[in-house]
């Protein structure tokens, strides 16, 4: 057995330690392979696929609740509060999703897509911040404003009635 396989490869939330399958390690670090992040040590590369797992999970669970029936929302949520076992969630999806199966293809697609497109535009552009995946495809920029220059002290026709400041000298 290898040592990848050996290893029990889990990310921790918050008090909670989720096991990551190793289909989705293999999406999470294709991911960083396809965004040339190849050269990270061990423990850089654990932390982000830890965070991008993180990412995933809510991208996915947003996903899931946009596609479910209005009147099956609830009990989705109630299933993960309670900690239904993996099993279960997936079939109730099976059940109140139609196409659940192509709804997750789509959210695996529409993730990678997002994640590879705001690395690029964070190499292009390193001033602007990504676009976080739970934004999903909206994209809010900030506007900056522009201030106008002062113009410069005319030292040879001084201001015809200076001011003084509250200590009495001239400003």
């Amino acid at each position: 057995m290898d040592q990848q396989s050996a290893q029990q490869p889990t990310t921790q939330s918050g008090d909670q330690s989720t096991q990551i399958t190793p289909e989705i390690r293999s999406f999470l670090e294709s991911l960083l392979a396809d965004a040339n992040m190849t050269t990270l040590d061990d423990g850089v590369k654990e932390e982000m696929i830890s965070e991008l797992y993180a990412r995933l999970d809510n991208f996915l669970s947003s996903h899931l609740v946009d596609s479910l029936p209005p009147e099956e929302v609830e009990n989705f949520i109630t299933m993960n509060e309670e900690g239904k076992s993996k099993e279960e969630v997936e079939q109730f999806l099976k059940d109140k999703i139609p196409n659940s199966e192509q709804v997750f293809t789509d959210a695996f697609i529409e993730f990678r897509n997002m994640y590879l497109g705001n690395v690029a535009v964070s190499r292009n552009e390193p001033q602007s911040e990504p676009i976080s995946p739970d934004a999903q495809t909206e994209t809010v920029t900030t506007p900056t404003a522009e201030v106008p220059s002062q113009p410069k002290p005319d030292t040879n026709n001084p201001p015809e009635n200076p001011k003084p400041d509250e200590g009495g000298s001239l400003s």
